[in-house]
């Protein structure tokens, strides 16, 4: 093979490159990739549940750890932790504190009406038989 014959497969394979970029990805992959179509396909569903148990994870975990950190560093179950609540009360951390809890709790409950919603539609919805 000749050195311009190298060349001009090159410069056909960056032309086609080019063509193909302007070709909207999920038809490209639909050409090129069949397998890869699906994958996109798969991971478009996935990813926002996936998104959504993480969130609601977080929630969790921030609910299950404030209140024992509110306890440990605001009220400390101690003669001086009771004598010093009133003050500590008022502190930064302690406030952030009480407004994880807070937050913590409202978004678990909304988040429980929001599945029961799904369930709901899921459940109600009528069979195409």
């Amino acid at each position: 093979m000749c050195f311009l014959q190298k060349i001009d497969d090159i410069l056909v394979t960056i032309f086609i490159a080019s063509i193909i970029s302007l070709i909207p990805s999920t038809t490209r992959y639909r050409l090129m990739f069949g397998i890869k179509l699906k994958y996109n396909v798969i991971q478009e569903y996935i990813t926002p549940i996936l998104q959504f148990i993480g969130i609601y994870l977080m929630w969790i975990i921030a609910h299950y750890f404030a209140p024992k950190l509110y306890i440990y560093f605001c009220v400390p179950s101690t003669i001086v932790g009771f004598i010093l609540s009133p003050f500590a009360s008022s502190m930064p951390h302690c406030i952030a504190l009480r407004w994880i809890i807070n937050v913590s709790a409202e978004s678990i409950k909304s988040m429980w009406v929001v599945f029961g919603n799904w369930l709901i539609a899921t459940v109600m919805t009528p069979s195409k038989n």
